[in-house]
């Protein structure tokens, strides 16, 4: 069984190396061909809401609950998402920046998994504690006790880890092998924000070429086909990974865009706003763009009778608008980073795109994980009117202070 589990790890060949990045780039360029080539969806046509029809319109902080009526699909990527996790070692990236619904998405994946009898379980490394970050092994431990709680087996982790003999991402293989995927139901393994990793260099240059090595592993191993994996972070990899290890080019790559005018304004009706119509969707729109949070936040405002529209847009970079949390976050943020400040500055007063070098991509990518930036190849912008005003003028502000 060693031997078996050490073909994982095995270095492959150069003309089978080379294979497989060609394979890895079609099936990359034919995902994302399928995405961009469905058919045009016709307008949207709002969801019928009966009038005693009771919709709970909690603050917009949270993923949506599965059967919410405020979740907007954005198609074709639901329906793929739901057909391809169904199959032999799915691999699903889901990628957006922060508060676009990648959570979202993700449980209804896993839902959508459930009711196949699928085995499911959701780790949210955004939260994960650092003490389980400062060594590969530590990590590999912590996923393998987390996994084996959600699904309610017995650890035995200790069972199966041989520090002086075997690696740890030997150890970590074999329990996956022998332990979880032995249940024989097939296994969702939903990890999110995967890009907290990212700063952790010596987890993430281990961690993801064996992830890459397990949704590869049905190939040679029956019981690998089992396992799924569903993938979210905010931004590009920028961790020096081979793209033959590499997970983020394999599978299915669901990036997920702002709010179009249509989806707003199906939103805005399913928070049943009086007199709702385009010109509403698209004054709001204006200032925040396709935001789905910032334009989920106005609408809860209005649907509770706190501000009308025009009073939000008057006040929205003001200490009285209800962005202003928001915007002190991210300025706290910004500033909590020189490099990030410095680019970020150069965006905020920028009239056009501006182009980053090699050595800015890395903050370049932490503002757009964030969605304060839109990026494309190197060239950045400021993503939204409201971050341009904000920030111009908070900036400005402490700039003359410090003066």
């Amino acid at each position: 069984m060693e031997a078996i589990l050490g073909l994982i790890f095995t270095i492959v060949s150069a003309t089978a190396a080379v294979g497989s990045f060609f394979l890895d780039v079609f099936k990359l360029k034919k995902e994302k061909l399928q995405i961009e080539t469905q058919p045009q969806q016709p307008s949207i046509t709002p969801t019928p809401i009966t009038a005693n029809q009771q919709i709970d319109f909690i603050y917009p902080d949270r993923p949506l609950d599965v059967n919410s009526t405020l979740y907007i699909e954005r198609p074709p990527r639901e329906s793929l998402c739901y057909q391809r996790i169904l199959q032999s070692s799915a691999l699903i990236r889901i990628k957006a920046p922060k508060q676009f619904g990648k959570t979202s998405l993700m449980d209804r994946i896993l839902h959508h998994a459930s009711q196949k009898e699928f085995k499911t379980v959701r780790l949210n490394l955004t939260r994960l504690e650092d003490q389980f970050l400062t060594s590969l092994d530590i990590f590999l431990k912590w996923l393998c006790n987390r996994v084996a709680a959600e699904l309610k087996p017995e650890s035995q982790v200790d069972n199966f880890w041989d520090d002086k003999n075997t690696g740890s991402m030997i150890n970590c293989t074999k329990y996956f092998q022998l332990h979880i995927l032995s249940l024989e139901t097939p296994l969702v393994l939903a990890l999110d924000g995967v890009d907290k990793l990212f700063r952790y260099s010596e987890i993430a240059q281990n961690f993801f070429p064996l992830l890459r090595t397990w949704h590869e592993e049905s190939n040679n191993i029956e019981i690998w086909g089992q396992l799924r994996l569903v993938l979210t972070y905010s931004t590009s990899p920028y961790i020096p990974l081979s793209i033959n290890v590499s997970p983020f080019n394999v599978g299915l790559p669901i990036e997920l865009q702002e709010l179009n005018r249509e989806q707003a304004w199906e939103l805005a009706q399913r928070y049943q706003i009086p007199k709702c119509s385009i010109n509403h969707a698209e004054q709001l729109m204006a200032m925040v763009g396709g935001h789905p949070f910032l334009i989920q936040l106005a609408l809860y405002h209005i649907q509770r009778g706190d501000f009308t529209l025009g009073e939000i847009l008057q006040t929205a970079v003001s200490k009285e608008g209800i962005y202003i949390n928001h915007l002190d976050e991210y300025l706290h943020y910004v500033q909590s980073d020189a490099t990030l400040n410095d680019l970020f500055k150069k965006v905020v007063f920028a009239k056009e795109k501006i182009q980053v070098d090699n050595q800015q991509l890395i903050p370049a990518y932490k503002l757009n994980s964030k969605g304060l930036v839109k990026m494309q190849g190197n060239d950045i912008e400021i993503s939204c009117d409201l971050y341009r005003q904000y920030f111009q003028k908070t900036l400005n502000r402490i700039e003359a202070s410090q003066n």
